[in-house]
């Protein structure tokens, strides 16, 4: 009788804590979850929505295996967007709504030149621009400006360059340890770590600068490669457990009725 009793109050009683399975974004899971060609597409959770309006989200592929994830819009003369990248001059941008929210463990980007990288071409020094909003409504933005003048390194700036920090050649560290590593000049990719530690970002928004080249096409570009984050803590609230504690009142009562015969 008791124990029917203890079980039903302490599963009315508890407020449990379910643990989400982690959040891997990449080439494979945007395949399976459709995102190439559509609009707007869900991975382990995380919407993700091209933008501007009538955008949709597209690929870009080196041939050497590595892939990412750009978005194609119209642009504003309609002659459409001539890569598979997140380009400023279209005004292009990804957001990932993390709905009650992750904490990012790592992110990467491919894609993300210098001139020094492209001898004799217009290419611009690229800026990417990565704008955190966080659960409690706090926002927080990260601009890497891939600097010709910083020969191999670059330059990390937090909150619209009011902190700025030279990398120390491929790696550089700004804000609370956030760690920016350049890890292949030949696709130019970027991996950021130790992200806000275990603080829950909401949402996160991935854009570049408008800065069109004059005469040329070139601007800066770049193409999300993967991202890892663990999801918040799902709370059940005590009401979500009542059923389990009139369950254990019913079987109470039940032996309680059977003592008596």
């Amino acid at each position: 009788m008791r124990s029917y009793f203890l079980a039903g109050l302490f599963a009315a009683t508890a407020v449990s804590a379910t643990p989400a399975a982690a959040i891997s974004i990449n080439d494979l899971s945007w395949d399976l979850a459709g995102c190439v060609g559509a609009a707007a597409c869900t991975i382990d959770g995380v919407d993700l929505t091209a933008q501007p309006g009538g955008s949709t989200f597209t690929e870009q592929n080196d041939g050497a295996g590595v892939i990412g994830l750009g978005v194609n819009s119209t642009g504003d003369d309609g002659s459409g967007s001539p890569g598979n990248e997140i380009q400023g001059r279209f005004g292009e941008m990804m957001s990932l709504d993390f709905g009650a929210g992750a904490s990012i463990t790592d992110f990467s980007i491919a894609f993300f030149f210098n001139p020094d990288e492209f001898p004799g071409s217009n290419e611009p020094e690229e800026v990417a621009i990565f704008e955190f909003t966080f659960t409690d409504n706090t926002t927080t933005s990260i601009s890497v400006l891939n600097s010709t003048n910083a020969g191999d390194g670059f330059e990390i700036t937090d909150d619209d360059f009011a902190t700025s920090v030279q990398s120390s050649g491929d790696s550089a560290e700004i804000v609370g340890s956030i760690r920016a590593t350049r890890t292949s000049t030949d696709a130019g990719i970027f991996e950021f770590d130790n992200l806000f530690g275990t603080a829950v970002v909401s949402s996160l928004v991935l854009k570049t600068a408008d800065d069109l080249v004059d005469g040329t096409t070139e601007g800066s570009d770049y193409a999300l490669l993967t991202l890892n984050a663990d999801p918040a803590v799902t709370v059940v609230p005590v009401p979500a457990a009542l059923p389990l504690l009139l369950g254990g009142l019913a079987g109470l009562g039940i032996v309680g009725r059977r003592r008596k015969a």
